[in-house]
């Protein structure tokens, strides 16, 4: 059976209104004003938690809405679209970089092998890269 609408407006509804109105208040850090907005215009009623989350919720989800990411901003200041030239970089230098790499895992593994897990794993996968770019170069 479907639901039947209270005559209330959900908390979201009320916050997006707010926010449509005055999209400037979704950037500040406080909420402390809007929670003053919202005591004016409901006097006698408590600014529970409940209000405080759907706050949050519906700020949140207009600050991501209007995130701009970064291909966007790299393409609004003119970064996007220029191809990367190729470098060619000799063989030995990359060998040089692998065995740089290598000691560095090395140095991670006899330091703390379980807390610098994930340091270990980017590591290897940039060694993996550099032998893959090594192997390209043969061919």
């Amino acid at each position: 059976m479907a639901k039947v609408h209270a005559e209330q407006p959900s908390k979201s509804s009320y916050w997006r209104g707010i926010f449509d109105k005055n999209p400037k208040l979704v950037k500040q850090r406080s909420n402390s004003s809007l929670r003053e907005q919202w005591e004016m215009e409901h006097p006698g009623q408590k600014f529970d938690e409940s209000w405080s989350q759907s706050l949050s919720n519906v700020k949140s989800m207009y600050r991501n809405k209007h995130k701009k990411g970064r291909k966007a901003k790299a393409a609004m200041n003119g970064q996007m679209g220029a191809p990367v030239a190729a470098v060619n970089i000799p063989a030995a230098a990359l060998e040089r970089l692998e065995n740089a790499v290598d000691q560095c895992l090395w140095t991670a593994h006899q330091l703390d092998p379980a807390g610098l897990d994930r340091v270990i794993k980017l590591l290897r996968a940039a060694r993996n890269e550099i032998v893959w770019k090594s192997s390209r170069k043969n061919i």
